[in-house]
């Protein structure tokens, strides 16, 4: 299967895009031996990336020393081994008065006009927070970022490995469903109907370890994330049982 075949098996538009510009970088790299990087991608867009660079036997796929701790991260391809990390930059902002907040600070970066796909990771720890960009948008950061909703800010600069990721806190919670589908899985955790969670999955609102899914019978498994637009993040736990009427008692977290 060459590199072109290997689109045809994706559906979504928008990552077919991705993968066309990843494409590129990777036929860059191999003409004229250099390092090309990616923006940043989600774990799932990750994954795909990595499968296009097996079409490419001769380059290697190149990941950052920081990969493991990051949720969004960039990744490169080289006809030689190496580790990059030189194409982001990390920063710390602090606001005197106000709680920050993880929507509020990534509206107030769309808002400068910056690209989704520039934005790392932002960690957000009260009155402070760490973000990461693109090495390339890292100057007009520290110029034009200057607050967070009504709310004053400073920036600075520090090193990547400094940026500081709080602890996962979730919302811990129990529900039953009669079987594993997404569309049921979807209507337990938010306590809507079935119907309406059955279009939100089919108008693609849904996530599930950060790749959309359009079919409502999608299985559901312990352990996946799924993420519900304008409900937010749910992780679902190992923990299945049947209960006497043999419906299924999951365990979930919403992560807050």
């Amino acid at each position: 299967m060459g590199p072109k075949d290997y689109l045809k098996h994706i559906q979504d538009p928008e990552k077919i895009t991705l993968l066309r510009r990843l494409l590129d970088k990777l036929s860059m790299a191999s003409r004229g031996y250099t390092v090309e990087e990616s923006d940043f991608l989600d774990p799932y867009e990750r994954r795909l990336a990595r499968e296009l660079a097996f079409q490419f036997p001769q380059m290697e796929f190149l990941t950052t020393q920081r990969e493991e701790l990051r949720e969004r991260d960039i990744v490169g391809f080289a006809p030689y081994e190496a580790y990059i990390d030189e194409g982001v930059r990390s920063f710390k902002i602090t606001s005197k008065f106000s709680q920050l907040s993880h929507p509020d600070i990534l509206g107030a970066l769309l808002g400068l006009g910056i690209d989704r796909s520039k934005i790392g990771d932002i960690a957000v720890h009260g009155e402070s927070a760490y973000i990461c960009v693109k090495r390339e948008i890292g100057d007009f950061l520290l110029l034009e970022f200057r607050e967070v909703g009504s709310s004053a800010i400073t920036v600075r600069e520090v090193a990547n490995e400094e940026m500081v990721y709080p602890p996962t806190s979730y919302q811990r919670e129990v529900a039953t469903v009669s079987s594993m589908r997404l569309d049921g899985v979807v209507s337990a955790v938010t306590r809507k109907s079935r119907t309406l969670a059955k279009a939100q999955v089919e108008g693609g609102l849904v996530k599930v370890n950060f790749q959309t899914i359009l079919r409502p019978a999608h299985v559901v498994a312990a352990g996946d994330l799924l993420s519900i637009r304008k409900f937010g993040r749910v992780q679902i736990f190992p923990e299945l049982t049947t209960t006497r009427k043999d419906r299924i008692r999951i365990s979930y977290g919403i992560i807050r």
